[in-house]
């Protein structure tokens, strides 16, 4: 039956209100927990010296390993689904140090973004680096917040040794699920040396390099488990030079209980990252102001038709 013109034009503007009224909660952003897959994770970033060597092609040009490495993290927190929290480190020397702790993503976006984004060499408070103290270090403070961990490195360390001491390593192992992510070319470039603006001024000379890395350096082998590297020139002689070095990532990873990863492509890392084997089913926020919008476009489409048919 047809309804008066005026009836279909009062409830035309009554259904336009109601759509009005519930457009309003949106703007509180209202949400409700659910169980869901989340991640915890520690994503752990290289910033010594030789993670600034140009040698990792991409659509822009060449691109420093660090660059490469801030990209892939910051494309794994945007990754992350809401629920699932994240803490920062940096790595340099032996340590691994957390800025923050835990955070969920999707309420501390913003910040999390901009502190990784502000990742720089700078940063690191030593020109030496042992990177198997530097996972040890990871792994416990991975353990310590109940989070997975993702270690992007080079693999280089100065003073450079010929074994890699694996026996603190293998202690922690199985404490902790994650990715061990290598970056860079393996074939060796000069470390680079930068100005205020990150502008190559000259590279490191073998005398500086040595000298940096208090050589000679002579690698005790006691109880715990080492082993040399097949094909790698002796201490000293190349340590202005830089590679990424997969035979060590391989093993620290392996005596870590972690998985490898080399790094070409971000995306690569957000599929591992979110494999689903390290989810972890929790509460997490289901926006729901898409309710209240689809409830108002409809009420609108209903108002509009009941207008027209009043014309």
């Amino acid at each position: 039956m047809k309804l008066p013109g005026v009836v279909a034009r009062r409830r035309g503007a009554s259904l336009l209100v109601l759509a009005a009224v519930c457009l309003l909660p949106v703007f509180a952003a209202p949400r409700v927990w659910m169980p869901a897959p989340t991640y915890r994770y520690l994503l752990v970033l290289d910033v010594t010296q030789s993670m600034n060597v140009r040698d990792v092609e991409g659509a822009d040009g060449t691109r420093s390993r660090l660059h490469l490495g801030r990209e892939a993290l910051l494309q794994v927190l945007a990754a992350m689904p809401c629920g699932s929290q994240v803490s920062v480190a940096l790595f340099a020397e032996g340590q691994t140090l957390p800025l923050f702790d835990p955070l969920e993503v999707c309420d501390h976006y913003p910040a999390m973004e901009r502190v990784i984004s502000g990742l720089q060499w700078r940063m690191a408070w030593a020109g030496n680096s042992q990177l198997d103290l530097g996972v040890v270090s990871a792994l416990q403070e991975a353990r310590k917040q109940s989070l997975d961990l993702i270690f992007v490195s080079d693999g280089d360390q100065t003073p450079r040794r010929q074994a890699s001491r694996l026996g603190t390593v293998q202690a922690h192992s199985g404490t902790t699920r994650g990715w061990m992510v290598g970056v860079g070319s393996e074939q060796p470039r000069p470390v680079p040396k930068l100005d205020a603006q990150d502008r190559i001024v000259g590279y490191w000379e073998p005398h500086e390099a040595q000298r940096q890395g208090f050589n000679p350096n002579f690698v005790v082998q006691g109880g715990g488990l080492s082993f040399a590297y097949a094909g790698e020139t002796p201490a000293g002689t190349d340590e202005h030079l830089s590679a990424l070095r997969q035979p060590e990532l391989r093993d620290l990873a392996r005596a870590a209980g972690l998985q490898y990863l080399r790094l070409t492509d971000p995306a690569a890392l957000v599929v591992a990252a979110r494999d689903p084997q390290l989810a972890i089913l929790a509460d997490a926020p289901v926006d729901l102001r898409f309710v209240f919008g689809l409830a108002a476009a409809l009420l609108l489409l209903c108002g509009w038709s009941l207008q027209d048919r009043a014309t």
